[in-house]
Order: C-alpha cells, then structure tokens, then sequence
C-alpha cells in the first residue's frame, strides 16, 4: 500500500513497502542531483524510458533536454496518486504499464535511478533485450494480394492468398 507524508521541506513524496521513493528532506535537489548526474554519462538519443514514476521529482529537470519521455510506471497506486500540481509538469511524457507500446522503430536512452531497483530488479536488462530484439509480427491476419493477367493478356485480375 501506498503511503504518502511531507518531507523536511513540504514536498510530498511517496513511501511503498516502507521504502521512500525520493528524499524526505528535500525530493526536488535529490531528483536535479540524479538528472545531472544521468546526463552528464552521456545523452545519446532523443527519446527516453524512465522506469518508475515515484512523484516525477527525478523527471521534471530531464523535461527540457528530451522531446519524447516514456514513464514505464507498473503500479498503478503512483499514478492514481501523484497530486494534480505534480502530474501537470509531466504532461509532455506518456505514462505506459506495458513495455510492449514501446515504438520499437525509436532508440532509447534508459533512466533508473537506484531506489527503483528495488521495485523493478533487472529492468533494464529486460527493456535492453526487448528493444534489440525483432518485434513479434502477428501473422494470422496478414493477407497477399497477387496480381496476374488473366489468360496471358493485359487485363489484371488479383486474388488474396491466404
């Protein structure tokens, strides 16, 4: 379950599992400390997945250096309750609970900062090989159209080959 208490300096922030997913002194110098330190390893692509979603503390100063942000949040108690004023900063960024909406045309730079490894052990492994792999192609409604003249002349006819 759950539970939400002020830090030190008002913020809000959430605790799951009696584990506090940002600082209970200040929540928005701790998310700045683990954004420089994420950008200055080396901003490669455009595009970004951040794995979980906390209260947005360790996402709202990456809003200006990516055009497209996905949050892969699996819990659905931090979406439901992360307060309006925060949710509002993030509106630029996709909330997704499936990693299979990923577009896997796009390349990604990955963001995890360390207590989320407690909630989501080998993630980043997991979305490494999902977004190298071939994408699963659903065969069962794909259908081949053929063309062909009909008795060698120049009218065409064409038939679905299933």
């Amino acid at each position: 379950m759950l539970k939400i208490i002020q830090s030190k300096n008002g913020h809000l922030i959430p605790i799951k599992d009696n584990i506090s997913i940002h600082s209970r002194y200040n929540p928005i110098d701790e998310g700045k400390k683990y954004a420089e330190r994420f950008l200055n390893s080396g901003k490669k692509n455009n595009s970004l997945i951040v794995i979980g979603l906390g209260f947005g503390y360790h996402i709202f100063p990456l809003l200006k250096s990516y055009q497209d942000i996905i949050i892969y949040e699996k819990d659905v108690e931090f979406i439901t309750n992360i307060p309006s004023e925060l949710k509002d900063k993030l509106q630029k960024c996709q909330i997704i609970q499936d990693l299979k909406l990923l577009d896997f045309k796009k390349k990604y730079d990955i963001y995890l900062i360390p207590v989320m490894e407690k909630f989501y052990p080998g993630i980043v492994e997991e979305i490494t090989v999902l977004l190298q792999s071939e994408v699963d192609f659903d065969y069962s409604n794909l259908r081949i159209m053929l063309n062909f003249p009909i008795y060698g002349g120049s009218f065409t006819t064409s038939v679905y080959v299933k």
